[in-house]
């Protein structure tokens, strides 16, 4: 009986109620489609940075990430591969030599720089630098020694594809090195920061200038899903020696892995804030549809009815209004999310900003389909609240003079 006589109520005023829920639809197809975009911003920066250069796993020497010094080589290099190559969840590596503190010289500017050494076959299966340039080509045949620097880089020096750079570093005995390589690419990430800090050259021209032939400071590994990849390190740590230090790609750049975990948080705080807008919202208009219908209230109360049953009425006409606003709401944002997360978003417009960020000029909007559930329970619960004053308000009315009003 309450509820034939509250589904009836709320379609009274059709107006009103089609306010109060497209309101509800709004804020949360606002809510879940905004925080999808900080999903997708997240994820295309954490997929960039790992296709790109950091890879889903890396292994180093346990010191090397300490001082970065040349001499910390992995340790038995041929026990950790064949540990990779048993892993079936493990489907390519490459091994690379790293100078992080050489030095960039030319009559335009000397800065520093991290010198990447890679077999260029191999890297092509881990990251997709290869993808990445804009000009030149991705290690030719070629007489000397080729490299590839970033556009931000290129752009600094003047250079372009044959122009001559030099980079002074130190070998296995401290002896200073000064080295020229020849520009025969042009790479271009979402990371400028990276492009202007970078340069990949191969495995065996920095390795006979360092002396550390068959040595590498690092091997870059790709997994089957960038999500196994933890379980995938706790595996292969324990394989192999102490001395091998194994990082997934949360733990070699923390700041991908913290906006992970915060995000899921941070959805349920943006959403709260919307949830107590729309409160405010649905108390006013239900606080409104009591006090119009005083009359009706004090007759119903006059023959009767008492007043558990008045709360009850005012309150499901409200969680009515939410149950039908809520899917709708959670249908459209999904619709929204699926639509724009295949065809993307242009922000070309903010590009470079974006790119100082190692983010993607296109995004996807992304979200998991669990948070759906618990924000379809915020709004049910956030009506029942909203539902609480005008309820009460009701109860404070007094028969005999509510059914004189007018």
């Amino acid at each position: 009986m309450i509820f034939k006589i509250a589904w009836r109520n709320i379609w009274r005023n059709r107006l009103r109620s089609w306010v109060v829920i497209m309101s509800i639809i709004l804020g949360v197809w606002a809510g879940v489609f905004m925080m999808a975009l900080s999903f997708g911003m997240n994820d295309s920066r954490a997929k960039s940075q790992i296709n790109s250069f950091i890879s889903d796993i890396q292994i180093h020497h346990n010191e090397f990430n300490v001082d970065y010094k040349i001499k910390y080589t992995i340790p038995n290099l041929e026990k950790v591969e064949k540990a990779l190559e048993a892993n079936s969840q493990v489907t390519f590596y490459s091994q690379r030599l790293i100078v992080k503190e050489a030095m960039l010289i030319s009559s335009k500017t000397n800065q520093g720089l991290s010198v990447i050494g890679v077999n260029p076959d191999k890297e092509k299966k881990v990251t997709d630098i290869y993808t990445q340039l804009i000009k030149g080509e991705y290690f030719p045949e070629m007489k000397g020694k080729g490299v590839l620097i970033g556009k931000k880089l290129a752009d600094k020096l003047g250079a372009d594809i044959k122009s001559k750079i030099i980079v002074r570093y130190q070998d296995l005995d401290g002896n200073i090195l000064q080295t020229k390589f020849k520009v025969v690419g042009i790479f271009e990430t979402v990371n400028s920061n990276f492009d202007g800090n970078s340069v990949y050259v191969q495995n065996k021209d920095l390795a006979q200038q360092l002396n550390l032939m068959n040595q590498y400071h690092e091997i870059a590994i790709k997994t089957t899903d960038k999500n196994v990849a933890q379980g995938i390190e706790k595996t292969l740590q324990a394989q192999l020696d102490v001395a091998d230090k194994v990082e997934y790609w949360g733990e070699i750049s923390p700041e991908l892995a913290y906006a992970d975990e915060m995000m899921g948080q941070t959805l349920y705080i943006f959403m709260g804030i919307i949830m107590i807008a729309l409160l405010f919202g649905i108390v006013n208009t239900m606080l409104m549809a009591v006090l119009e219908r005083k009359r009706e209230l004090g007759m119903l109360m006059s023959i009767g009815m008492n007043k558990i049953k008045v709360f009850t009425m005012i309150v499901t006409e409200t969680v009515m209004l939410a149950i039908i606003g809520g899917p709708l709401g959670i249908v459209f944002s999904y619709l929204s999310v699926q639509y724009f997360g295949k065809v993307g978003i242009d922000i070309s417009v903010v590009g470079e900003g974006m790119k100082s960020f190692g983010m993607d000029t296109m995004l996807y909007p992304i979200i998991d389909n669990q948070y759906y559930t618990p924000i379809a329970i915020m709004v049910v619960v956030t009506a029942i609240i909203a539902s609480i004053f005008p309820a009460r308000r009701a109860l404070k009315l007094k028969p005999a003079e509510a059914v004189r009003s007018f």
